[in-house]
């Protein structure tokens, strides 16, 4: 199959289907190999590997092509897989490659503020994750809950309980009903903030709460 258009179509059905990151990683490992200028399926081939845990793959690829990317949305791309591929192993290079994303487009997606924030509150650097978390709140593109409960542990994290509190109270305004299980966990928090005074958490603290991975 060399036409690209063709290619890009099985792609993206496969895409649209659930867990298809293996079968996407057999249509792809010699198609990229022959066709490193296709960036749009080695965006995808990177991703996927990523996302079934092959990151030293996955950043030796989209870095060793970086250079080659003229498009400012595909260079913009290829920066933010890199930085997402590398924090599980390096989040102040991944921090680099966020930053290298914020130079190419300083209006880029909310939600790629929000990764952002998080590698920085991992990195407990407080303020500079306050500030990503703020940005994202100005886009139009991003998860506002998510964005509140990482602000809120940021400010939980400095030590301003005050704060804290008002952010998850924002993000619990949000959760449906039906979603138990992370209203159970926003007021957890909200009791332990509201108890406080009895003793301040660690900083490094935060970064363990609201595990998960979103993909994009």
């Amino acid at each position: 199959m060399s036409d690209r258009a063709t290619v890009h179509k099985v792609l993206e059905v496969l895409l649209a289907e659930p867990r298809s990151e293996v079968r996407l990683i057999a249509h792809l490992a010699k198609y990229v190999a022959a066709n490193p200028q296709d960036h749009k399926a080695l965006l995808w081939y990177g991703d996927s590997l990523r996302l079934v845990g092959r990151c030293k793959e996955a950043i030796e690829l989209l870095t060793s092509q970086f250079d080659c990317v003229v498009n400012p949305s595909d260079k913009l791309a290829f920066a933010v897989r890199i930085a997402m591929a590398l924090e599980t192993t390096d989040r102040k290079q991944a921090e680099y490659w966020f930053s290298v994303g914020a130079e190419l487009d300083w209006e880029a997606s909310g939600w790629l503020w929000v990764l952002r924030g998080q590698n920085l509150a991992f990195l407990e650097r407080f303020d500079e994750a306050i500030q990503c978390y703020t940005v994202a709140l100005k886009s139009s593109d991003v998860d506002l809950d998510e964005a509140y409960r990482h602000m809120a542990l940021a400010h939980r994290a400095k030590g301003d309980y005050a704060k804290a509190k008002e952010w998850l109270l924002r993000a619990k305004k949000l959760i449906p009903a039906r979603d138990r299980r992370m209203i159970g966990e926003i007021q957890e928090v909200l009791d332990d903030l509201e108890n406080a005074g009895r003793g301040k958490r660690p900083a490094a603290a935060v970064v363990a709460e609201y595990p998960g991975e979103t993909r994009h």
